[in-house]
């Protein structure tokens, strides 16, 4: 397998069902995808079974977005791993860049890309597969800086692609 798409409608998204705070809308062709009207506190989950990954394999996590004039969307963090909860101290949480870069001059960085599809994607992290038996994997992405509406953002998908398969050795 060499990449997993997780559609919007199967991701864990704070206040979706709310209507005050998201709505549905077709954009770039795609399916009907929520569009974030107003939240304060933005979070984006996808949970994936270790066995249904290829076992010894690396894979990055990427989400699939748009912007329509966002606000206080900047930046938000990120965190993909097996298992454990995620917190504000884990160590491999960091944060990513909504806008492309060269949009905010001397920002570290990740940014966000044009996908050819018009999409915009973000590398969130990478994580390694060893045995398929490490649990559920699970890929986060929030902004959670309450002093802040948060708006304008589209959610399409997040997708693992295959890095590196490693050869077993006995």
């Amino acid at each position: 397998m060499q990449s997993i798409s997780i559609p919007a409608r199967d991701l864990q998204i704070s206040h979706v069902e709310n209507p005050a705070c998201w709505t549905q809308t077709s954009y770039h062709g795609a399916l009907p995808v929520p569009e974030l009207l107003e939240v304060w506190w933005l979070h984006v989950m996808a949970r994936v079974n270790a066995t249904e990954l290829n076992k010894q394999t690396r894979y990055a996590a990427y989400l699939v977005f748009e912007l329509n004039r966002p606000e206080n969307l900047e930046k938000a963090s990120a965190f993909v791993t097996f298992g454990r909860e995620i917190t504000d101290s884990s160590e491999s949480q960091y944060f990513v860049f909504l806008e492309e870069e060269g949009t905010n001059p001397g920002q570290p960085g990740p940014f966000s890309q044009r996908r050819p599809d018009e999409w915009m994607e973000i590398k969130l992290g990478e994580v390694y597969n060893n045995s398929g038996d490490d649990g559920v994997l699970k890929i986060c992405f929030w902004e959670k800086n309450t002093d802040k509406r948060k708006c304008g953002f589209i959610v399409r998908a997040i997708e693992l692609r295959l890095l590196i398969k490693h050869k077993l050795t006995n």
